[in-house]
């Protein structure tokens, strides 16, 4: 790629076209991929393992099916992903159906990995048999497409177009890191990632997940910590690597209530959001740590905790700090605020004491506030701590009280009673 195609400069042109080889794994044996029914053998197993039979029963819902491709594509969507295939001629590999998103700096999209058989991907959970799969994929058409969809979650990847208006070596760095971070159940893996002179393509698993402004009202606090017991593990494992997210908020969680489980996504093109930033952020501090992560963490149980979200709507930085001192009172802001060798002053009346989290949920919502048993106020205590450096970590969040208490896997086995396992701290925090 010429360095005059990227912004950024040379270096970091250099550093977009030295991406990292695929982590996809090859199977012990290779598929020959240029044979398929008709060609006399079958290497690749596309013949329908379960007979004629099957294949009427397939044909039989053909009809249904191509009524669902025709509505599900409408027009504008289908010419954008024309566009796409012009930009990025992999049809042969990816069958966009859907679109998922779109943001600053990507678009992202829905589509079947129709050589997904050809390598190892360990997420892969479906009953489906492999010979199934495959003959499915060799159609290459949109009504095996969406049938497969469906029925399979081992085919259906999320394709992120990253535009080049995005820094190249910030491209470069998210994609390095995805890679760095793959292999956790709560982090979305990186299959691979495509590039075309300044254009990106990060190949991910698709999660099945839920908008969040579909159930944040709905939780009740075992499922509360359920959700952050998910979250907390991903961030976990991202601070175990010395790296902080910067942007940790629910859209960039992707959460499945029927799984009981989620997947941290965006790490590092998203654009941080001036709503939730911890105080160490606003205040301009240079040397910050992976605590904004768990600030972020906390104001997301906020939202859950009191059915209200967006929590802050400021629309710049003072105004945020100002939304953060009507609840922790001028006194405590002016005391963290020295602690960054910075100073806090205010004029606004209604900015005096400190508001206890059990009252300020009331205030919202009368009632919402038993959502929460006493230690997991004490945990939002301690995730909403101003001062960074006193503020919990991920790895004791998740040995706290309130999220200890649960299963250890995602079934439905019945957690521990929460107040019995509160913490020294919890009756105090609850009763100031």
């Amino acid at each position: 790629m010429a360095a005059a195609c990227a912004p950024g400069g040379p270096q970091a042109a250099a550093a977009l076209a030295a991406l990292p080889e695929s982590p996809r794994l090859p199977p012990a044996a290779p598929l020959d991929r240029h044979r398929g029914p008709g060609d006399g053998e079958d290497p690749a197993g596309l013949v329908d393992p379960d007979g004629p039979d099957a294949d009427d029963a397939d044909d039989a819902d053909d009809a249904d099916d191509a009524d669902d491709a025709d509505s599900d594509l409408d027009p504008l969507l289908q010419q954008e992903i024309e566009d796409f295939y012009d930009d990025f001629p992999c049809d042969a590999d990816y069958y966009i159906f859907d679109k998922i998103g779109e943001g600053t700096f990507s678009s992202v999209y829905k589509a079947v990995d129709t050589k997904h058989y050809l390598y190892h991907n360990p997420w892969c959970l479906d009953h489906i048999p492999v010979e199934r799969r495959q003959r499915m994929l060799a159609a290459r058409d949109m009504i095996s497409a969406l049938r497969l969809a469906r029925t399979s979650n081992c085919s259906i990847v999320a394709l992120k177009r990253i535009y080049s208006t995005s820094s190249p070596t910030r491209i470069f760095n998210e994609i390095k890191i995805m890679h760095m971070l793959s292999g956790h159940p709560n982090i979305a893996p990186l299959v691979t990632a495509i590039r075309k002179d300044d254009q990106i393509v990060a190949v991910m698993r698709y999660f099945a997940h839920e908008e969040f402004r579909s159930y944040f009202r709905d939780l009740d606090g075992i499922e509360i910590a359920t959700y952050l017991r998910a979250l907390l593990r991903a961030l976990e494992h991202v601070h175990k690597h010395h790296l902080i997210h910067r942007d940790v908020k629910p859209s960039n969680f992707l959460y499945n209530r029927a799984a009981r489980t989620g997947v941290l996504v965006d790490f590092g093109l998203a654009q941080v959001d001036p709503l939730d930033l911890a105080p160490e952020v606003l205040f301009k501090v240079v040397a910050q740590t992976k605590a904004l992560d768990i600030w972020s963490v906390g104001v997301i149980m906020l939202c859950l905790a009191s059915g209200k979200f967006p929590f802050f709507q400021s629309n710049d930085d003072q105004d945020a700090l100002l939304e953060i001192a009507h609840i922790f009172g001028r006194d405590e802001m002016r005391r963290v605020a020295a602690t960054f060798r910075r100073t806090f002053e205010t004029t606004v009346p209604s900015v005096a004491n400190r508001i206890p989290l059990r009252q300020l949920i009331a205030n919202f919502d009368e009632g919402r506030q038993d959502v929460l048993c006493d230690s997991g106020y004490d945990l939002l205590e301690r995730m909403l701590t101003l001062d960074p450096a006193t503020r919990i970590t991920a790895t004791e969040a998740l040995k706290h009280p309130f999220i200890a208490r649960l299963p250890k896997d995602t079934s439905l086995s019945q957690p521990r009673a929460c107040d019995a396992y509160s913490s020294p701290s919890a009756n105090a925090s609850a009763s100031m």
